[in-house]
């Protein structure tokens, strides 16, 4: 299926594997903080990064805080992986080459299938809302995108809450099948993945990190002490 303009903002936003590219001149703001948070116990540490899947080429986002949460982590898990036999050579990351280059592993949480899955099993109202979105003005399309990056780049949670899951709003369904389960499944991953000792990050796209039903916001209720550290 073509890439549409709508999937293109809520792959972005949502970080279902892609391979599209950003063609935005946009410049990185004079301070680029992304967000980042660190799960911790006595033995173990997880850092969630939310990524932007569109960002564009020679955006200088490398903080401090995330290259020494790079180099403490022995392993990285993204959404999914194209291409489980050569997961380095087109995985669609911002961190990959950091990893890769160190060799360390990287792992998936969805495989290809399950991410399939959440667009196979969504009702025909529901996938006519998601066709239907893909009709939007070219300026309005601009204007959306430059608001989700300076959110993005800045590390405004509630921007990112606000901008990047915008579009399923209006869709119950939609939001529950790429959302929220989706960010349940994630955060039940990260608390056994708290029982073995060790640093790792998980990489997934920004949206599923900020808002009411985050992975960040599930870990909390859940009684996890989640730590902003960028």
């Amino acid at each position: 299926m073509r890439m549409t303009e709508w999937m293109k903002r809520g792959l972005a936003a949502l970080g279902l594997a892609t391979l599209a590219s950003c063609t935005t001149a946009d410049a990185a703001p004079s301070s680029v903080r992304p967000a980042l948070w660190r799960v911790s116990d006595a033995d173990t540490s997880i850092y969630l990064f939310g990524t932007f899947h569109l960002l564009p080429q020679d955006y200088a986002w490398q903080t401090p805080q995330i290259r020494k949460a790079v180099a403490k982590s022995s392993d990285l898990y993204v959404e999914t992986i194209l291409d489980e036999q050569h997961p380095q050579a087109i995985l669609a990351e911002h961190l990959r080459q950091a990893f890769a280059a160190a060799g360390k592993p990287i792992g998936q949480l969805e495989t290809n299938a399950e991410q399939l899955s959440f667009f196979d099993t969504l009702s025909e109202p529901a996938q006519r809302a998601f066709l239907e979105g893909a009709i939007t003005d070219p300026g309005n399309m601009r204007t959306e995108f430059s608001g989700m990056l300076k959110s993005w780049a800045t590390g405004d949670v509630a921007g990112i809450a606000q901008s990047f899951n915008a579009d399923l709003a209006a869709s119950p369904e939609l939001r529950a099948n790429l959302l929220t389960k989706r960010n349940r499944n994630w955060s039940q991953w990260v608390e056994r993945k708290l029982v073995q000792p060790g640093t790792t990050m998980v990489a997934v796209g920004a949206g599923h990190l900020a808002g009411d039903d985050s992975v960040v916001a599930m870990l909390q209720r859940d009684g996890y002490k989640v730590q902003r550290v960028e």
